[in-house]
């Protein structure tokens, strides 16, 4: 049984969802929050962001589910997923990350489905530090889908605590950590491929713009986002960046960005201003903002994650999850008919784009639910429900093929 929110979660909420505002990824998605698959021998060769011929994941589905409570709990949840219906099941125990019960600010699982991290802020009760901040790295059971805490873990950061969040490059070999405070720059860590241990790397100097980075599917380029503009760094062999340049996009602001899954085009949400910029991204990383855009959606975005095909954007804000029909060639970017806003406090997409995850703590007992989307309208249609894992914030959600 999951345990359920408390009466704490409606503030830490607001107050998390500050720093998701400053600091949100995503995506890995699919990108890795945003698009990403697993990487197995054998894949189909795209042309991927930059123009070189590139393995792009296999469209996987996923397998597993990963997600917790922003606060006070020691550790999150996970859930097995039938990859015919979508529906989950929970899987034995809590994973305990070992920074006690710092606030929660993201679950994420490499771009390669192999490892689970997460990272936590210290937080504050009556006065009193509660758990620490840092980064827990996990080895997934590729059978059962339970987590084992990898060699190292957790990294705990010390005084002048970075709490961006955190990023994978394409391939799954590093995690950058964009900081904000002085001194600025990228913090790295390099990602053993075996075990999923963590090393911290020299840091790079190149100064962030924003808090919301993501990288393109091939490994060659990071892009961060803020401020009305979008900064596109090239990703060398030991992992360290250089800037490529910096486009302003209209309407900007700050607010989650995501990359498509062939590496062509990235999307940036302004938050404030209640839009989305659409660029296409040239083979040399530089970014062109399409016809049309930015395209309007509600404000106040959170979150925003892509279908792999490419075809259909969904995004999270208080009016709930809304989505819209893309075609970026083509300069489309329109509300899917008839799909109305569901509530949310998080969403998560399967890999293979066949089921979305929502969770959702407002209601009266919170739950999952797995939807189905329709490969060819991008609706929604209900078809199951759990207890969890449910979380209050939207990078606390992620699947794994």
């Amino acid at each position: 049984m999951y345990p359920a929110p408390c009466q704490h979660y409606s503030f830490f909420r607001l107050t998390l969802h500050g720093l998701v505002a400053c600091f949100v990824i995503s995506c890995l998605l699919v990108v890795a929050g945003c698009g990403g698959g697993s990487s197995s021998g054998g894949l189909p060769v795209v042309q991927g962001a930059g123009g070189s011929s590139t393995p792009t994941p296999a469209l996987s589905p996923s397998r597993f589910l990963y997600g917790g409570p922003g606060f006070e709990v020691d550790g999150f949840f996970g859930a097995s997923i039938n990859t015919s219906t979508g529906s989950a099941t929970p899987i034995p125990g809590m994973f305990v990350d070992g920074l006690q019960q710092g606030n929660l600010l993201q679950i994420v699982s490499d771009p390669k489905g192999r490892f689970v991290f997460t990272m936590r802020q210290e937080a504050s009760s009556f006065g009193m530090p509660v758990g620490f901040s840092g980064i827990s790295s996990f080895q997934i059971n590729s059978q059962t889908g339970a987590l084992t805490l990898a060699p190292n873990s957790p990294i705990i950061f010390g005084t002048n605590a970075n709490t961006a969040s955190i990023v994978f490059d394409g391939l799954g070999r590093w995690i950058y950590q964009p900081r904000m405070q002085s001194p600025s720059g990228f913090d790295i860590y390099a990602i053993d491929q075996t075990s999923g241990a963590l090393s911290k790397l020299p840091p790079s100097n190149v100064t962030p713009i924003g808090g919301a980075s993501v990288g393109s599917p091939d490994g060659r380029f990071l892009f961060d986002s803020g401020g009305g503009k979008v900064q596109t760094l090239t990703v060398d062999s030991s992992g360290q960046l250089s800037v490529v340049a910096i486009t302003a996009i209209l309407g900007g602001g700050a607010g989650p960005i995501a990359v498509s899954a062939d590496g062509k085009f990235l999307y940036s949400s302004n938050s404030a201003e209640g839009t989305v910029a659409v660029l296409s991204i040239g083979t040399d990383g530089k970014l062109t903002a399409m016809g049309g855009s930015p395209f309007h959606v509600s404000a106040g975005s959170d979150w925003i994650a892509l279908t792999p095909d490419g075809k259909f954007l969904y995004s999270l804000s208080s009016a709930g999850v809304e989505g819209f029909a893309l075609n970026p060639s083509a300069g489309t970017f329109a509300p899917i008919a008839g799909f109305s806003p569901i509530a949310a406090t998080a969403f998560t997409l399967d890999r293979a784009g066949k089921f979305a995850f929502v969770s959702d703590i407002n209601a009266t007992n919170p739950v999952l639910t797995t939807f189905s989307i329709n490969p060819t309208t991008g609706a929604f249609t209900k078809l199951s429900r759990a207890e969890g894992p449910v979380t209050d914030l939207p990078t606390d959600l992620t699947t794994v093929p």
